[in-house]
């Protein structure tokens, strides 16, 4: 049975092909199949990997990820860090600091609410308030 548990960062990557990027992780790397969120009942719109506890991938299609001129300059990486504070008021805090969102806020699929800012590296860093079910650790 799969541990569920609260990640507080885990990476997120845009894969061209989300199946072939799963299995690939899982047969040369070790990682297994947590769950799956679906955009249409053929096609995933995430899958989740893990090899280790903490050691959870998120996998995304470039075709759900943010438009093509939006993507971060690294090659589809995102940092995801989970949060606890309200996600519009810190997106208010720091575009008043002259921070560059890139999206959001926004309600996902994964019940989160999250904004997405890009660092003056191009980097991505997305602050995500999870909506967890009662009793999940």
């Amino acid at each position: 049975m799969t541990h569920f548990y609260r990640m507080p960062t885990f990476a997120t990557l845009e894969v061209h092909d989300l199946r072939a990027a799963a299995r690939w992780y899982h047969d040369t790397l070790g990682f297994r199949f947590v769950f799956e969120i679906r955009e249409t009942e053929e096609r995933p719109a995430l899958i989740h990997l893990r090899r280790a506890h903490y050691q959870d991938l998120l996998l995304v299609s470039t075709s759900t990820a943010a438009p093509a001129e939006l993507r971060d300059a690294h090659g589809g990486i995102k940092l995801t860090f989970r949060v606890e504070e309200d996600v519009d008021a810190l997106a208010d805090q720091a575009t008043d600091a002259g921070a560059h969102i890139v999206e959001g806020p926004v309600d996902t699929l994964w019940n989160a609410r999250e904004v997405t800012f890009q660092d003056l590296d191009g980097y991505r860093l997305t602050f995500s308030r999870f909506s967890w079910i009662p009793g999940l650790v």
